[in-house]
């Protein structure tokens, strides 16, 4: 809810011919900067009451004695530490690492690639609103069907079908239907897509296309995101709190983020961008490939185009890999799975923690 408020909600009433068009209003509901201080101010009068009214519960578990005893943050970390290289961890922590690889492109680089054609930002932003109560349903879905003996049959689903995606956006991208303005950006040069229907405005199949792309892939994510959190829920061990859970989803949110700059990069690295003038299309003034070369081509009344899209490069490069990992992570949360919760307990890490907690747990 927070990542829907903050993004697309925003996005959309801060678009003011997005809210002449669906809410027939003059402009912007929501200004850039009154949002991050409405939030910037909440934020610090959470802090405080948090500081002020809350008190930090000790964390405790039980000794050989039987006797409950507190654990101090270092000895936590330890305990962390120790389970973080054992076996099965270290196996989950490699999947959480590097299997968004397969759809980073498409996940990072698809929206801007069809802004970048002329697709309206504000419309990518009403198919998220439209998205939002399916992904409740998605939730719910994904969230019986992961209360079984193999939690993480749902993520494997989902990550076929995010890696399938990457393709299929491709195609999306690639079959853009250009208007008059591209066709005449495009004049003189050797690009398949002049040969392209050339459209008046963008029509509603392709918005279909589009809007179909972005539910599929949200009940991609949203199963793989459901099915990987009951793991998670199953697997932590309950003496050390959230610690655990917060963990694991520190390796999940990393292996989302570390693959961004390589495929932001490597699409740059394939691109072929040249500053066009106007009055003579033929000879390229320079390259356009950072913001201050497109600064300079905009000054000398230029017009960056793009000769040779790299995002087709990189997208096929990832469902490559993740094509190839598909096999190896399969393996993996096969094996994974079906290991009792015990061999995830803190008590095989912990000479402290009493035997007795660990035949509870069975």
């Amino acid at each position: 809810i927070g990542f829907f408020l903050s993004f697309t909600v925003f996005l959309a009433l801060n678009s003011e011919d997005f809210c002449k068009k669906y809410l027939f209003l003059d402009g912007e509901i929501i200004t850039v900067g009154g949002y991050l201080s409405f939030w910037g101010i909440l934020y610090i009068i959470l802090t405080i009451y948090l500081f002020v009214f809350e008190k930090e519960r000790n964390i405790k578990q039980i000794n050989s004695s039987n006797k409950e005893e507190k654990l101090t943050m270092s000895q936590v970390y330890r305990i962390g530490w120790n389970l973080g290289k054992q076996d099965n961890m270290l196996q989950l922590t490699f999947v959480l690492l590097v299997c968004k690889i397969s759809f980073a492109a498409a996940d990072n680089v698809t929206a801007l690639a069809l802004i970048d054609r002329g697709f309206k930002k504000e419309d990518l932003a009403l198919f998220v609103l439209i998205d939002f109560p399916l992904q409740i349903l998605y939730a719910i879905v994904a969230g019986k069907w992961s209360n079984s003996k193999k939690p993480l049959s749902p993520w494997i689903l989902g990550y076929k079908i995010k890696t399938f995606l990457g393709l299929l956006c491709c195609i999306m991208v690639y079959y853009f239907p250009y208007s008059p303005t591209h066709l005449h950006h495009h004049q003189g040069f050797e690009d398949k897509n002049i040969d392209k229907m050339v459209y008046d405005s963008i029509p509603l199949y392709y918005y279909g296309f589009v809007l179909f792309t972005t539910l599929l892939s949200s009940f991609a994510t949203t199963i793989m995101f459901v099915s990987q959190g009951s793991f998670f829920a199953n697997i932590s061990d309950s003496s050390i709190g959230g610690t655990y859970l917060t963990l694991l989803n520190t390796f999940s949110n990393l292996g989302g983020t570390w693959p961004k700059f390589f495929v932001l990069y490597l699409v740059d690295f394939f691109s072929v961008r040249e500053c066009i003038h106007e009055n003579n299309p033929l000879v390229p003034i320079g390259t356009c490939i950072s913001q201050d070369e497109k600064t300079i081509c905009k000054e000398l009344n230029g017009e960056c185009i793009t000769k040779k899209e790299g995002f087709y490069t990189v997208a096929i490069i990832c469902f490559i890999i993740g094509t190839i990992l598909y096999f190896k992570i399969k393996k993996i949360f096969n094996h994974i799975q079906t290991l009792h919760p015990n061999s995830w307990a803190v008590s095989n890490y912990n000479p402290n923690y009493n035997e007795s907690e660990l035949s509870k747990k069975s």
